[in-house]
């Protein structure tokens, strides 16, 4: 008999999202090409008639996000814990922008915990592949597409325009999550005024967390 481990399952039900399967298996060829400690790793896809299955590694801990909230878990947290998942999440960006592709939802609600002192980059349902010759990924305005203002660099939401420099951007307000404890970036704005707030001429960023070293 083999050795049993559990997983975390993501399912799409193709009868409700019928359109969303491109996505998924985009989601799928991307991650079955990544190997790295410090990100999430896919175990196989399975297909069935009416849905698709995602089996990855179990986060027993749920998200940093989750962690962070719970008053419960947060003081197994402390900043020296805070800052190690800081290091731990930069090598796995650092890998990515080596496989040249670019996350472009890097969030603590997507960073996973393995163990108080383990974290791993998870979700990559909007990354993408740099073409050849490219430094960026470029994407068209339509209805369908639903950026993560808060964490978003000024070029991908004018331009919508992505390169692992708009990573670092996102990397950045995801520090700020760690170090707030989870709070929210941007709390109480719209998109657009968010946009407003980070854009010329106001140019405000997010205040340093008192916890932030």
């Amino acid at each position: 008999m083999g050795r049993q481990i559990q997983v975390a399952v993501k399912v799409l039900d193709l009868d409700r999202f019928p359109t969303k399967m491109d996505d998924f298996l985009k989601e799928a060829a991307i991650m079955n090409a990544l190997d790295h400690p410090d990100i999430v790793r896919l175990y196989g896809i399975c297909v069935a008639p009416k849905c698709l299955r995602l089996v990855t590694e179990l986060a027993p801990l749920r998200s940093l996000l989750e962690c962070l909230r719970e008053p419960d878990l947060r003081t197994s947290f402390p900043v020296s814990t805070l800052h190690s998942f800081a290091i731990q999440i930069a090598r796995g960006m650092t890998y990515l922008e080596e496989e040249r592709l670019v996350h472009r939802d890097l969030a603590a609600r997507n960073i996973l915990v393995f163990a108080k002192d383990r974290v791993k980059i998870g979700d990559f349902g909007l990354s993408r592949a740099l073409q050849l010759g490219k430094s960026y990924y470029k994407t068209n305005f339509n209805a369908n597409l639903r950026l993560p203002i808060a964490w978003c660099a000024l070029e991908a939401i004018h331009e919508l325009r992505f390169t692992s420099a708009s990573d670092v951007w996102s990397y950045g307000v995801t520090l700020w999550e760690m170090f707030t404890y989870g709070f929210v970036p941007w709390a109480g704005l719209s998109g657009r005024q968010i946009l407003e707030a980070v854009d010329t001429p106001n140019c405000q960023r997010l205040s340093q967390p008192d916890a932030c070293p």
